[in-house]
Formats: C-alpha cells, structure tokens, sequence
C-alpha cells in the first residue's frame, strides 16, 4: 500500500544520511592524520567512483563502516567541511543546506520535499462493457486521481463512465499535484457492440540531423522548435513529428515562425516539408468480409492494431509483424545485416513539387508531374540532406504510412471524425495542387480543390476538417496528397521488368520493393506482401486494386483528383513507368 512504501522508502533516505555522515567523518579524520606529516588544507576534493578524495592532485583513501559515494565534491576551510555538493550515494544525491547539515538533494533536512512531485500516474488498463468504461490507473505518490473520458468533460472522481455515443475517447489520468497521464485513445462502436483498447505505445523520437529543424503548428502558423519540446509530436493523439529543409541561407531559432506557402508561387523559407513515422509492428484482426478490429466490410474496415517498438527489436511479438519498410538492405545483398534496422521514417508531407533539378516538398504548389519512373528516382536523390539517404518511396514505405494511419495513432483513431469520414478526404483538385482536400473521402474535383491543408476549423457532427481531414492524421500534422491528388508512381515493379521507366539498369535492390508474380497471395518469395497495403487492404474503402504484371510492371498509388470513392491510400493501380502529366511521386528521407 502507498503508507506501507512510504515507510519504506523513509527507512532508505535515513540510512542514506547515515552512510553519508559516516562518509564525511572518514573524511575528516583522513584530512586530520594528513596534517600529522605535512601541512595540508585542501579548498575542494572531488570524490572518485571508488569513494577515495582526490585534492589538488592529492588522493586520500577514506576509510568508512557506511556505504560509499561514487562522486560529488566537497568544499573546505580550515580543513573543516563548509558544503558538499551532489555527493551520490546509490539511488541518492546528497547535499548540505545553508546551515551546513547534510540533506537529500530537493528535500528539507527535515526529510520533506521541497520539489513538486512531476511523476504523472500511469493508465493500467482500459476495460469497455456496452458503453461503460472503466480505467485502471496508479501513482507513485500519495494522494487521490481524477479521470478524464474525453467527452467533452472536466476531470471527475469516478473511474468509470457509460457513454451514449459511438466514437474516440481519449482517456487521461490527473493526480493531485498535477500531472496527467498519456493518453490512452478508446475508440467505441455501440452499434457493433465494439470496442479498440489497445494498449498505447511509445515511439521512437525522431532522428533528426543537420540539415533537417524540428517544427510544430502553434495553432496559426509553423514554427521552429526542438527535439525536447513535449508539444512536438504526440503520436496517441493524434500529432505527428514534422520537420523541414529550410532553404539556402535561412537561419532559424526555436519560437520563430517560418513562411510556407498559402497560395500558389507564394514565397517561401522552406525547402521540404517532412513527417515521422516511427518503427512498429502490426496485426490485423477480423476477417476478410470484416477486417480489421471493429471493421463492419471492407467498405468499411476497423483499426489496424499498430504497437511502437525500438530499433533493437526484430523479433515481433505473437500474431504481429515488423513492418518491412522499417529495414533498410543498406548493401543490397537479401540479408539482414546489423546496423540496416530503422527507428523510423522520414516522409514527404506532400506530394514532390518544385522541379527534376531542384525539388521541394511544399503545400498550395503544383505537383511535380511528366517524368518517367526513371526521372523521378533520379530527382528524389537531388534532395540531398547530410546523414540521410533520399529516395523516391518504396511501396512497402507508402504502406508503412498507410497503415499507422488505419491505427488508433492516425486519422481512424482522431474522435472528430465518425463513421465514413474516418478515411482520408480526397485532394480533388485537378490542377494537382498539393495538400488540397475535397472535404470528404469521394468529392467531384474542381481546378483549385474544395480548400487548403490548413483549413482546420472542426465542422462538427462527425465530420471534422475539411482540410486536416485529406491527411493521415485528421490534422495538420500528418501527410497529405495520399488520397487523391496526382497519381503517384512508388518504387514497386514486377520481376525487374523496365517497361517504359528510361530505367537503363534496374537500381540497388534497396531501393525498389520487387514483386516475383502478378498474384497479390505470393508476390513476395512466394507469398503474401505483408506491410505493403496490397492483398491484406485490397479493397478496403472500396478503393481500386490492381496488380503489376510483365506488360505494366510499376505500382501508382492513392488514385487521381476525379477517382471519387476509388481513390484511397489503400489504391493501388498499374502503368508501364512512362511519364504523364498527372503522375506525381513522394520523397521519404532514412538515416544513413
């Protein structure tokens, strides 16, 4: 019990502080056999990992019946002890407060703490029976918690609710100094008597080097942040990592504000526009008529269970798999080598703009169109960033967004959109501008599109953004242009067939997804493709499903402006590699 711990935990600071005057007694009587021979009368030691004193290049050996510290540094005058400063015993800093008695560093010599308890409880468990939901939670400390079942409610006593609404309800935990939990997303279907719980996972943070600066949406405009900042991503709600290239000769600081375009050949200070998508495992529940968890048909499929997991994890958990773009075959050769795993992907957040010479990756600008497969690989290598390996996406990568978007962590998990409109809205803007959106997943196109990227004023009534709602978040922060848009050519082919690329010579092998028949069940070494959104998605949302064969060997992606409800980022269709004027393509950055 809490009381019982606290005891205990008493019983450890006192015998801390004992060890500690032990400690300082060997000092003083080490200092005191010194001036027996010689005079000596140090102003500072530094204490050694051993627990020996080493002054002015001096060491004494303590002698001490208590634990020993490992470092910190005491001070002297007259060969007397005047302080002692972050002196480490075990578990412990140890300290001396202004009327020179030893203390645990934060706390009063009386044992009290004088630092805010910062220790935010811990979700446990989420249970759902019908529409009532009961949280399991605990605290390190001392004290009473309060439950908050995104409802629209403040914090409340109980730890159980019943909800009269299907929907997403972002959980969270507030003890009594303050400190509120991560959240934990329930998504509730009433009418399928459904429930996703699963357990929230953290991901990696996102690699970032020179050449790439950390940015956040302050709620009107982008600005530059740091890998620190706790506001920069939070993946169980739905926030994704974004970062930029900024342009040549463009210096900034965190807190400023970057211009990015609004309207087409508007200025800009930013080069490219990227998202994170940290390494996970997956599984899909359901079945094929119903899949995934609460999936009700593949017009209208459930969550894709997605959990996060290290770089050093390549063993996946029972019923799961790593997803493959997360392996990057960094020497071409099949094998998987140390050092080629990955914490993550870095990828485009719109579709390539700019042109073959000098791309971008920019909002409210034309997609870059009319290049062969060839071409298109090519100028995705001319963004060069130090420390990453920039290419034109895989199709297992397209699939690796695809898929965390279908999760509690994307657009399907965000509780502003309900029902149909948990799909990616269409960009029907025929014109190819980028980021645009269509307001719904199937929207007639026009030239200019329906509104901007950053149209995100929630419209209520299930059907929440209409520009956050065409990215994979339902928000600002995740990747657009995946429903839509230009078609997108990806680096999936049949069987190393050229067809109309320009391709001279087929690429290193890591950089192109091959697929050994033109059945989607045994594509891959004779089976099923996992991760790349092909058989395991095909058909999901009713989305086009077409497969690469000897005479139209290159995959495209997400379907066109004027597709409708064919259009998706489960959409996979087939072309020769040939160039025309409404195929597009993405970049996605690896850590090299």
């Amino acid at each position: 019990t809490p009381i019982i711990l606290n005891i205990i935990e008493d019983t450890r600071r006192q015998a801390v502080l004992r060890s500690g005057e032990l400690y300082l007694e060997g000092v003083k009587e080490e200092i005191a056999r010194k001036n027996l021979t010689s005079e000596f009368s140090p102003e500072s030691c530094e204490i050694q990992s051993d627990g020996n004193l080493v002054c002015d290049d001096v060491t004494l050996t303590v002698e001490t019946s208590g634990k020993r510290p490992s470092s910190g540094e005491i001070t002297f005058e007259n060969g007397k002890v005047t302080d002692v400063n972050d002196m480490v015993l075990g578990d412990y800093t140890l300290e001396t407060d202004d009327d020179g008695n030893l203390r645990i560093k934060g706390e009063s010599s009386g044992g009290e703490s004088t630092s805010k308890d910062t220790t935010p409880p811990e979700i446990e468990s989420v249970d759902v029976v019908g529409g009532t939901i009961t949280v399991t939670a605990h605290d390190d400390g001392v004290g009473k918690l309060q439950y908050n079942f995104g409802d629209g409610k403040d914090y409340v006593d109980s730890a159980t609710t019943t909800v009269e609404e299907s929907g997403t309800y972002n959980i969270t935990v507030k003890d009594e100094a303050g400190n509120v939990s991560e959240t934990w997303p329930v998504i509730i279907d009433l009418e399928a008597n459904c429930t996703v719980t699963y357990k929230p996972t953290k991901p990696n943070a996102p690699e970032i080097k020179d050449g790439l600066t950390p940015v956040k949406w302050n709620g009107s405009t982008w600005e530059v942040t740091t890998e620190n900042d706790p506001e920069w991503y939070n993946y169980s709600k739905q926030e994704w990592a974004n970062a930029v290239i900024l342009n040549d000769n463009v210096n900034k600081n965190k807190g400023d504000t970057l211009t990015v375009p609004t309207s087409i050949s508007e200025a800009t200070e930013v080069k490219a526009m990227l998202v994170w998508i940290p390494r996970y495992e997956y599984r899909i529940e359901g079945t094929e008529e119903k899949p995934g968890k609460c999936g009700k048909s593949k017009a209208f499929p459930g969550a894709i269970d997605i959990q996060f997991i290290s770089k050093d994890k390549t063993t996946s958990d029972e019923y799961y798999r790593i997803h493959p773009a997360f392996w990057w075959d960094n020497d071409s050769n099949g094998n998987r080598d140390a050092g080629e795993e990955l914490s993550g992907l870095w990828v485009g957040k719109f579709e390539t703009t700019g042109s073959s010479s000098a791309p971008t990756i920019l909002p409210n600008s034309v997609a870059l169109v009319s290049q062969t497969v060839s071409q298109q690989f090519t100028t995705a290598q001319q963004l060069k960033v130090t420390g990453y390996d920039s290419h034109m996406a895989k199709n297992s990568e397209w699939g690796a967004v695809a898929y965390l978007s279908q999760s509690m962590y994307g657009k399907y998990g965000n509780q502003s959109y309900k029902g149909a409109n948990k799909e990616v809205y269409i960009n029907n803007s025929d014109d190819y501008y980028t980021g645009r959106s269509g307001g719904t997943p199937s929207a007639s196109s026009t030239s200019a599109g329906t509104c901007n990227y950053d149209n995100i004023n929630d419209r209520g009534n299930g059907t929440g953004q209409c520009g956050g709602g065409a990215s994979t978040t339902g928000n600002i922060t995740g990747v657009y242009d995946m429903s839509g848009g230009a078609w997108e050519y990806v680096m999936g082919n049949y069987n190393d067939s050229k067809g109309s690329s320009s391709f001279t010579d087929m690429p290193d092998a890591k950089y192109y997804d091959k697929y050994t028949s033109g059945s989607e069940t045994n594509a891959c070494s004779g089976g099923v493709c996992y991760g790349h959104a092909l058989s395991e998605t095909s058909g999901w949302y009713s989305d086009s499903a077409y497969f690469v064969s000897s005479s139209l060997p290159w995959f495209i992606r997400g379907g066109i402006c004027s597709n409708g409800a064919a259009a998706g980022v489960f959409h996979f269709d087939v072309d020769t590699g040939e160039a025309y004027p409404y195929y597009s393509f993405r970049v996605v950055l690896v850590a090299s």
